[in-house]
């Protein structure tokens, strides 16, 4: 990979919303950034593939924010922790899209393949 795209994400993702973003930024088809994102998760790099929740669990979100304090600094961590409802505000059972482990950069992925390592960086 020659070239590295930063990419502000708006929102949790759950799976239109990646394969939206896959398609904008690496030209992804559907099918490709879902067989893609299968690799991922068989490989232990992220949890569902497939969820419509944008909720995240307490501990996931603890290990978030203590990544961004320490690797990116204070002054990039939100004052608060943004959670997310149902719309009866009760927390739902599945959880958005996220990396299972926040310490594992790119360039530890060199044994998959390119196209997989793209979708992870987004």
């Amino acid at each position: 990979m020659d070239q590295v795209i930063n990419i502000q994400s708006k929102d949790l993702f759950i799976t239109s919303t990646l394969q939206q973003t896959a398609s904008l930024y690496l030209g992804f088809s559907v099918n490709q950034t879902i067989t893609v994102a299968q690799k991922l998760h068989e490989a232990s790099y992220i949890n569902y593939i497939c969820t419509d929740s944008k909720n995240l669990n307490q501990d996931s979100i603890t290990i978030i924010r203590n990544y961004i304090y320490t690797v990116l600094g204070e002054k990039y961590l939100p004052t608060k922790e943004h959670l997310y409802f149902t719309s009866d505000n009760q927390y739902e059972a599945h959880e958005a899209i996220y990396p299972l482990d926040v310490n594992e950069i790119f360039v530890q992925l060199k044994n998959m393949k390119e196209n997989v390592q793209k979708n992870y960086i987004i």
